[in-house]
């Protein structure tokens, strides 16, 4: 058997302790998770979590960018098959739809954003989060412009940043309970989208 490079067990190591923290946090929430219960279900020690992350904060949000990188990938993914906005929005709303549903998502997006607004030190760090976040939807938000039927004035900077605050309003919103059933947050989001673009 080939033996593993430092830079591969140290991968895999991080890849225990985000598994861990996520089935933490879908457990007990942002604020019931903390880094002696994740090197424990992780099967590691506290020494080993510092060595990976320096803070539950900086894992916390490693996990949030990760999750939203994938959906937006996956989204561009669909939007590049897809012949014109209107054959993409309903692919679109279903796929945020099932992306809203996780629980564990809705917590630590919620929750981060929170603690980001209660401690100024995190809020800087969540602060480079946000941008990363924005650059990372940049992809998909050109991608929408190319495929808008009329010109419109929202450059591409405003659209991904109007694109993150919906999707961060309504994670909140359905966190409180105040998205309708007869109106699911990924036909707001679609709806909202279509207004400004078709």
């Amino acid at each position: 058997m080939k033996r593993l490079s430092r830079a591969e067990s140290r991968e895999i190591t991080r890849q225990r302790i985000r598994l861990a923290a996520s089935e933490e946090v879908a457990t007990r929430g942002v604020n019931g998770v903390s880094i002696d219960r994740i090197a424990e279900a992780a099967g590691f020690s506290r020494g080993a979590f510092y060595a990976n992350y320096r803070s539950k904060q900086e894992l916390l949000i490693e996990l949030l960018e990760e999750s939203v990188e994938a959906e937006v990938a996956m989204l561009q993914g669909l939007l590049s098959q897809a012949s014109d906005l209107r054959t993409f929005l309903p692919l679109m709303e279903e796929s945020f739809n099932r992306f809203i549903a996780q629980r564990e998502r809705r917590l630590l997006s919620v929750q981060l954003l929170v603690e980001a607004e209660a401690d100024p030190t995190f809020g800087a760090i969540y602060r480079q989060h946000s941008t990363r976040i924005v650059e990372a939807i940049q992809p998909l938000i050109l991608e929408l412009i190319s495929k808008s039927p009329n010109p419109h004035k929202l450059s591409a900077d405003t659209l991904g940043i109007t694109f993150r605050t919906l999707v961060l309003g309504l994670m909140l919103e359905c966190h409180r309970g105040n998205v309708q059933p007869d109106k699911t947050p990924g036909a707001i989001l679609t709806g909202i989208l279509e207004a400004i673009l078709c």
